[in-house]
């Protein structure tokens, strides 16, 4: 019967996001053959950057008022728009009432460099946050103001980003947040807000 041998597992991670393993005998004379043996698994790949055309500053927005409270977030696209505009920040100074009204923007980030991105949405009533198409954030509801927060991987480049927001009454509030290993945390900037020009 073949010795059973112990085996050490070498393990690295490296910075381009990819874990390599080998095995070895802890007696050199015996040589093994290991699966692992310089396999490289993936631990998750930033989510690639899409090509604008004619990208421009600013964030577009609609605008939008209601008589009777909302109840959700998706409720927003079927009220009829009041306004359209380009905003330079995601924030309320748009609106024209204290109440009953909502905002859909949507346009894309900026992400300077390959890395993890914390978004957070402080919102007071409801808010949804989506990035490349997908919800990283439901902040949803009639509730007193909230912070909730996602960590996404993001790929130096433009990425889709679409904020919804709906007011029913009393007090109000809208921010949306991000920080980085290299960016504290910071309200969104205009500097990285952008929308395709056709």
């Amino acid at each position: 019967m073949r010795e059973m041998r112990k085996l050490t597992i070498a393990v690295a991670l490296f910075a381009t996001n990819a874990l390599v393993m080998n095995a070895y005998a802890n007696s050199g004379h015996w040589p093994i053959v290991s699966p692992i043996k310089g396999s490289i698994y993936k631990i998750g790949d930033f989510l690639p950057a899409t090509n604008l055309n004619n990208p421009q500053q600013g964030i577009p927005y609609k605008y939008y008022q209601f008589k009777e409270e909302l109840n959700n977030v998706d409720s927003i696209s079927k009220l009829a728009t009041v306004s359209t505009g380009i905003a330079s920040i995601i924030d309320l100074s748009k609106t024209t009432r204290e109440e009953n009204y909502a905002f859909i923007f949507e346009g894309y980030v900026k992400i300077p460099s390959d890395d993890n991105y914390v978004f957070s949405i402080n919102s007071d009533d409801g808010s949804k946050l989506v990035i490349d198409d997908k919800v990283e954030i439901l902040n949803d509801g009639y509730h007193a103001e909230e912070e909730v927060e996602k960590e996404v991987k993001l790929a130096a480049g433009f990425h889709k980003i679409k904020v919804f927001f709906w007011q029913g009454g009393a007090e109000y509030a809208l921010s949306v947040s991000w920080r980085s290993n290299k960016i504290p945390k910071t309200s969104l900037p205009a500097s990285v807000l952008f929308y395709d020009k056709k």
